[in-house]
């Protein structure tokens, strides 16, 4: 381009930058990896005074990622259904595991080009800052919007699949 520049498109971060960012930032480890996909689980504690918890994030490339409470059980905190989750996503390997909603997908506020580390993990502790204070005074304190209990997860398709479907709805 003369007398111009041009802006560099920001590019996918792979598993393996995924990967690398989450071990420099967290406690904790890969506890599955296969071709697309990252499972990592990490220990965090929102606050001094805060008990500790175990997250997993599981995410898998053309798809948002998904949070998960793995411990302790949120459902045997006592303290009913928490506002900001999607009661129904279940985890195969952890069906206990309550799923977080920490962002709209639809609003833009992640992609792949972001850092798990950098996004998902502190929204992850902000999202049980606010839980820990709800469950002391029931009122959610972390603003956002609710998904009502009938909203399921929001489900991506990978782009080739989106294109497909485009292509064949344009017709």
């Amino acid at each position: 381009m003369r007398g111009g520049y041009r802006l560099s498109q920001q590019r996918r971060l792979s598993l393996a930058q995924q990967r690398q960012h989450l071990a420099r930032q967290t406690d904790g480890s890969c506890i599955s990896s296969r071709r697309g996909q990252l499972r990592w689980r990490y220990s965090t504690r929102p606050a001094a005074e805060s008990r500790h918890y175990e997250v997993l994030i599981d995410y898998e490339l053309g798809f948002h990622p998904r949070t998960f409470v793995v411990a302790p059980e949120i459902a045997s905190l006592g303290a009913g259904q928490p506002p900001h989750i999607y009661p129904s996503t279940r985890d195969r390997e952890f069906p206990s595991a309550v799923c977080l909603c920490l962002y709209r997908p639809e609003k833009g506020e992640w992609n792949s080009t972001r850092s798990l580390a950098d996004t998902i993990v502190p929204w992850a502790d902000l999202w049980l800052f606010f839980f820990e204070h709800w469950m002391l005074t029931g009122d959610w304190e972390g603003g956002g919007e609710h998904p009502s209990p009938d909203d399921p997860e929001p489900r991506y398709r990978r782009r080739k699949e989106a294109r497909a479907a485009r292509s064949s709805n344009s017709g």
